[in-house]
């Protein structure tokens, strides 16, 4: 039987750079949409990067950089990307408690 797909992360961000989901274990999820929503009115910004086991936040792992959300926009991504054990998905906003990430995916192993 194939895997369903899952929520494997949700968080709001803060204004401080902090994990969202980090893969524990021998194991191995392929990420079929991450979902960006802002809840607020006030257009904002926000950062995710796709981290490597010990490693940190940096331009050179941005999924986005101080990227644009408007108020009450959704930004949906992610299709084929892979996170393998330890590496994370971590991120911040201009704002905090405003913009909420989901991180839905399998485990392929």
């Amino acid at each position: 039987m194939a895997n369903a797909l899952k929520k494997l992360a949700q968080a709001q961000l803060g204004s401080s750079d902090a994990a969202i989901f980090t893969v524990g274990g021998a194991t191995t999820y392929r990420v079929f949409k991450i979902v960006v929503c802002n809840t607020g009115t006030a257009n904002l910004t926000f950062r995710l990067h796709h981290v490597d086991s010990g490693g940190s936040s940096a331009a050179s792992n941005a999924l986005f950089y101080d990227a644009p959300l408007a108020g009450k926009q959704t930004l949906e991504f992610g299709d084929g990307l892979v996170f393998e054990t330890g590496q994370m998905l971590r991120g911040l906003a201009s704002a905090a408690s405003t913009i909420s990430v989901t991180v839905v995916g399998v485990s392929v192993t």
